[in-house]
């Protein structure tokens, strides 16, 4: 393995210890460590951040360490003895541990020194409000506790490599992004960063992490891969490592770990895997699950959908021609880069709409991509307002991100704010119907989840993602960017277009798809369908 046990590596191992060794010391498992190009973004986007926060410390001295550990170490300490008072990214090293710092400073003055931990993470300062549970921002902040309780351990991590180096912070704080700061005509750095102290939360946290860094050390350097487990098995499946399905192949592809929030149902987990029941025909009648679970699993056990007819009917007698299937993409900036936006909030730049005025109408389509590097906002609603009229239903999957991005477009932008809750009003949630609380409509292929890549396969097999060039929502939003500001040539400007076009038209025009094949179950009458209908 690696030489020393860096904070990445440590984090790593909290989380899988196996998955941690695999890291460190199989070869042969390279490919499943890569990072994707949305996660390789969020890491260019976090250091991006950490640059911002940087200009603070004016006169700072970075460490390069390229891979040089032990030289970066070195220089670290010289400039230490010497009270150097800024440094970024200074490298401690103790026993089989590496610790980068983001910035250390010393105040002469005090003869004190601070750490700062940078992150891209967006939080509300401390605020007055008069019911914590009701207020947005608070609840907002709560949302970040797991987030925080990381940050914690790893500055924790650092703190104790720094303390056997003979330094001790006096203070220690988190500098992330201010979410109520809002871009005026160009940044204010003092302003988008907000510094958060973790003095005493790093301090009361030390103990256990050296705890945890022994055990690290102990499985990480002395432990071979058998004397290495992997917890993952008693988590739910989005939470499993990268390399779970290597340390548990026994595990099927789908299996107890993909029912419904069953990573939230610990005590139930745990009965099953200890128990060896990891096949969902395995679960026993006294298992006690939860409804929406007691569903899933049934319907798998009879391997038939449940379908309640007359419930659908209701939802599809429920809306008004003319029917709108609409689809926004976004991209979300850690740093705002248009004036009147606050730190991560989407951005919409491509919406999709397929239009049918009655069943014997052909289907319509319109679309809108913003192609230059300007605020998109208004673009969209100009274009929104030429095709969206006054009346029948709009219809999205998974609403609360359309009716969120146009309440944000109705606050940058409060003389469109009629016609955006207009929409917000008129919208309807077609992914309702195949959602487990619904009962409406349930399929052992849809896997407990009513996400529409696992919906559309059952529904409508024809259509497929698999042969466009962009396949979610992450590789719309990097290719947006890339295009924007990326310095292509035209001719690839031109065919990222069109590759967004497609992808976020097939969104549109699968929910038109699955909305027909619905109400033709329905027993509505078919016949009044016109036959050239599909238009992407």
């Amino acid at each position: 393995m690696s030489k020393f046990i860096n904070k990445s590596l440590y984090l790593d191992y909290l989380d899988c210890p196996k998955n941690a060794w695999l890291k460190t010391h199989s070869n042969n498992l390279k490919a499943l460590f890569k990072l994707s190009e949305y996660a390789k973004h969020l890491v260019k986007e976090g250091y991006f951040v950490e640059e911002h926060v940087q200009k603070l410390f004016p006169g700072g001295i970075k460490i390069e360490h390229g891979t040089n550990n032990a030289s970066a170490a070195q220089l670290t300490q010289e400039l230490v003895l010497k009270k150097a008072p800024v440094l970024f990214q200074a490298t401690f090293i103790h026993d089989v541990f590496l610790a980068r710092n983001d910035i250390l400073v010393y105040d002469a003055e005090t003869n004190k020194r601070s750490l700062y931990e940078v992150k891209s993470i967006g939080l509300y300062p401390e605020h007055e409000c008069e019911d914590s549970k009701a207020c947005d921002k608070c609840k907002s902040n709560k949302k970040k506790a797991p987030k925080i309780t990381q940050i914690i351990e790893d500055v924790s991590f650092q703190a104790i490599i720094l303390q056997e180096n003979g330094i001790e912070p006096d203070e220690i704080f988190l500098a992330c992004l201010n979410k109520d700061y809002i871009l005026g005509d160009q940044i204010d750095i003092d302003k988008l960063i907000f510094f958060k102290d973790i003095t005493n939360e790093v301090r009361g946290n030390k103990s256990k992490t050296e705890q945890r860094m022994q055990s690290a050390k102990q499985d990480l350097i002395n432990s071979s891969e058998d004397q290495v487990c992997c917890p993952c098995i008693y988590k739910g499946r989005s939470s499993h490592c990268p390399t779970f399905k290597y340390s548990n192949p026994y595990i099927l592809d789908y299996s107890i770990h993909d029912i419904y929030y069953i990573g939230s149902s610990k005590k139930n987990l745990k009965y099953l895997v200890d128990n060896g029941c990891f096949k969902i025909d395995d679960i026993p009648e006294s298992v006690k699950l939860s409804d929406n679970q007691n569903k899933q699993v049934q319907t798998y056990k009879n391997g038939q959908a449940n379908i309640d007819f007359n419930k659908i009917k209701d939802e599809l007698n429920s809306l008004k021609f003319p029917l709108y299937f609409f689809d926004y993409e976004t991209y979300k900036p850690a740093i705002p880069i248009y004036k009147g936006f606050n730190p991560h909030i989407q951005m919409p730049f491509q919406f999709s709409i397929h239009i049918l005025h009655s069943p014997d109408k052909e289907l319509d389509h319109f679309e809108y991509l913003h192609e230059s590097d300007s605020d998109p906002s208004l673009g969209i609603i100009q274009h929104l307002k030429q095709h969206i009229g006054p009346n029948g239903s709009i219809i999205v999957w998974h609403q609360s991100f359309e009716k969120d991005r146009n309440t944000e477009l109705a606050e940058r932008h409060p003389e469109h704010k009629e016609f955006l809750e207009n929409i917000n009003n008129r919208m309807y949630d077609l992914e309702v119907i195949f959602k487990l609380k619904k009962d409406a409509y349930i399929h052992p292929d849809f896997k407990g989840s009513s996400s529409i890549k696992n919906v559309l396969p059952v529904i409508c097999p024809e259509l497929s993602y698999k042969d466009l060039a962009i396949q979610e929502g992450t590789a719309a939003s990097l290719q947006w960017h890339k295009m924007i500001h990326g310095n292509l040539p035209e001719e690839q400007k031109q065919k990222i277009a069109k590759d967004l076009k497609r992808y976020c038209g097939l969104d549109t025009y699968a929910m038109y798809a699955i909305w027909k094949h619905l109400y033709i179950q329905c027993n509505f009458d078919q016949s009044k369908f016109a036959i050239n209908e599909q238009v992407v």
